[in-house]
This record gives structure tokens, sequence and C-alpha cells, in this order.
């Protein structure tokens, strides 16, 4: 009789677990070195032919996350220069990416060019 009840109980907890795994919420397989290549490449397209008149290349870094429609959302841009950061901020928020991707944290370095 005992043997049975355990046989019984170890039975439901495999049936249990088993279901528990096959249930798991993973979402699609992204390759996050492809997703950033494309992201960087739309990030590039977004900020080419500037309007800024500067007098030497400025570098910044970017923090940007992807939101649940494919858009950029700057979380912010990491420079000294108010007209570079403003220029970042105005060319990619909320614009679109040709890529899906779980929402994800980029960091990418931009290097605005100065007049020559």
């Amino acid at each position: 009789m005992n043997t049975l009840k355990i046989k019984t109980v170890v039975v439901a907890f495999l049936l249990g677990f088993s279901t528990l795994v096959a249930a798991s919420n993973e979402g699609p397989s992204f390759d996050k070195k492809e997703v950033k290549t494309t992201i960087t490449k739309d990030v590039q397209k977004l900020l080419k032919n500037s309007e800024l008149t500067l007098a030497d290349t400025e570098k910044a870094t970017v923090k940007i996350m992807i939101n649940s429609k494919n858009e950029i959302v700057v979380l912010s841009v990491d420079t000294n220069n108010s007209a570079v950061d403003a220029f970042v901020k105005r060319r990619l928020n909320y614009k679109k990416v040709s890529t899906k991707t779980a929402s994800e944290i980029f960091i990418l370095p931009i290097k605005v060019l100065g007049a020559r």
C-alpha cells in the first residue's frame, strides 16, 4: 500500500514538472550579434547628413533600447556637447528599426563629424 502511494506521488511530481518545463514562455531566439549589427546600421542611416556645424568631430556613447513596437528609445547620450545630445535624441527617438528584438539595452559609440 505504501509503495503505491509513493509511486503515485512520484508520477504526479514528474507529470507536473514536465508540464511546467513544456509551458516555459521563451520568446523567439535572436542572434544578438546580428541584431546589434542591424541596429547599428539603422542608427548610422538615421544620423547621416547632420545639420550641426561643429568645429571638431564629437564622439558620444548612446544607450538605446528597442521597445515592443520596434522603435528606438534613447536612454542616454554620453557627451559634453548639448547640441550633439539634442541632435541624437531628435534623430533617433521613436524611429523604427528594421529588425525585431527582445527589449534589450544597446550601447553604441558614435561620431558626429565636424566641419572640414
